[in-house]
């Protein structure tokens, strides 16, 4: 994607397309969610696992016999909020897990921001 717009704005259409859907253009960093373990009403969300339950859909064992979670899937730990990571790269290189997730959260009313760099 250059920095030139053909006469028949077709790039710019393709531009805004890809921002409005909310997938990256080739070159850019990928940007990462922060899905909270608290609602948007305040109240913190139950069950307490559904972090782990959701980071180990992805996650592998080693050869360790412990956990391994994936890059593009993390549980983390924010302002003493527990939180899950995801990674927006998780949209194309697997697109269920990504609905999945990002659906589980809005249906159930998680506050999701982009993460701060």
């Amino acid at each position: 994607m250059g920095g030139v717009i053909d006469s028949s704005g077709s790039k710019m259409v393709l531009i805004i397309a890809n921002i409005e859907s909310g997938s990256l253009m080739s070159g850019q960093a990928c940007e990462k969610w922060v899905i909270e373990g608290v609602k948007e009403d305040g109240q913190r969300f139950r069950p307490s696992d559904w972090i782990e339950r959701l980071s180990t859909l992805l996650a592998t064992y080693g050869r360790d016999h412990r956990i391994h979670y994936s890059d593009k899937v993390q549980p983390v730990v924010v302002g003493g909020v527990r939180c899950l990571i995801v990674d927006e790269s998780l949209k194309d290189e697997n697109p269920a897990a990504y609905e999945h997730i990002m659906g589980f959260a809005k249906s159930n009313n998680l506050r999701t921001h982009i993460e701060e760099e």
